[in-house]
Order: C-alpha cells, then sequence, then structure tokens
C-alpha cells in the first residue's frame, strides 16, 4: 500500500482514502486505483462510508434438530440390549416409546420414527418373554 501526500495540508494518507483524515479534502481518484478500487468492490468485503474495508460473511443456516425424538431413539436402542435387566430395561423401553411419540410430531422426525420403531419391537419382545416365563407355566 503506497502513501500520497494531501495536496491541501499535507498529510501522508492511504492511496485508497477518498477524504484526507485531516482536512477532509476529497481525493483525487487516479485509474490504476479506479480499477484497484473494482477489484475490491468484487471481493467478500465492502467498503464503509469512512473508507474502512468490512467482511462480510454469508452463513448458512443451521439444520433444526429434534432433541426428544434423538433421545427417544437412544433410549430404544440402549434398552434393546439392557431390556433383559427386570425394572431398568423395561422403564427404559416405555421411555424411549414416550420419548420418540412426541418426537414424531417434530421435524425432522427421522430418529424418532426409528426409537419407534424399535420400542414397539422391544415392548412386544418383552411381553413375549414375560408370557412365556410367567403365564404358560401356570405362575399367575
Amino acid at each position: 500500500m503506497a502513501l500520497i501526500t494531501c495536496k491541501e495540508c499535507g498529510t501522508q494518507i492511504s492511496e485508497f482514502a477518498k477524504l484526507c483524515p485531516s482536512c477532509g479534502v476529497p481525493i483525487a481518484i487516479s485509474k490504476n486505483q479506479a480499477t484497484q478500487e473494482e477489484k475490491i468492490s468484487r471481493a467478500p468485503y465492502r467498503q464503509t462510508a469512512e473508507g474502512q474495508q468490512q467482511i462480510v460473511i454469508n452463513q448458512v443456516a443451521a439444520t433444526p434438530s429434534n432433541g426428544i425424538g434423538t433421545a427417544g431413539f437412544v433410549c430404544a436402542l440402549v434398552a434393546l440390549f439392557i431390556g433383559w435387566v427386570p425394572a431398568f430395561g423395561w422403564i427404559l423401553w416405555v421411555v424411549g416409546l414416550v420419548l420418540s411419540f412426541v418426537g414424531v410430531f417434530k421435524a425432522p422426525k427421522g430418529l424418532a420414527i426409528a426409537g419407534l420403531a424399535i420400542s414397539f419391537v422391544g415392548l412386544i419382545v418383552m411381553l413375549i418373554v414375560i408370557y412365556y416365563i410367567m403365564i404358560l407355566p401356570g405362575i399367575w
């Protein structure tokens, strides 16, 4: 970046300045500076009224998440492996079922539907096991 001298007050200023910061006199723009300003205007930043450059950042919007549906999926998946523990596994299956059911009504629905399916499969397996262990032999 080269420095030039203001013709009015003699202050050293940037060649890209439009006004002298000391006296406020407009600076004549040379042809070389005009082409450089065209390059600057196409860059991912813009120039403010004071002659300073400001970076422009374009951010992509965050994707929505479904925390309740994800929690239901995780509970159902953990219950699938720990479901054989009598009380804890069964409670975890029901919690996974409820959370997944609530998560189905929010977007995105993918993990909530998967959790709901795993919970139903787990509950059916649990009912079959209870039937064969307790009801069929005549315990109840």
